[in-house]
C-alpha cells in the first residue's frame, strides 16, 4: 500500500491508480465534488492535495451539493 503524504499534490493519473478506477472516473469524482482538486494551469489540469485524497478514501468527501429547484 502506498503511504499518502498530507503535503504532496498528486495527479490525477496517479490518484486515479490509488483508488483504483481509471483516469475519466477520477475525473467525473473530481467534477462531481467528490474529490477536492486545485486546477493548475491554463487547461484543466487538476491536482489533488494528499489530505483530500486520504479523506475520499476514508469515506470523509464532501457531498457534492445539488441545487433546489
Amino acid at each position: 500500500m502506498t503511504t499518502i503524504e498530507n503535503d504532496r499534490f498528486y495527479p490525477v493519473t496517479e490518484v486515479a491508480e490509488l483508488i483504483g478506477v481509471n483516469y475519466r472516473t477520477a475525473l467525473k469524482e473530481i467534477h462531481s465534488g467528490r474529490l477536492h482538486a486545485v486546477p493548475v494551469g491554463p487547461k484543466p489540469i487538476y491536482r489533488v492535495p494528499g489530505w483530500a485524497l486520504r479523506n475520499y478514501q476514508t469515506g470523509c468527501a464532501p457531498q457534492p451539493v445539488v441545487a433546489a429547484g
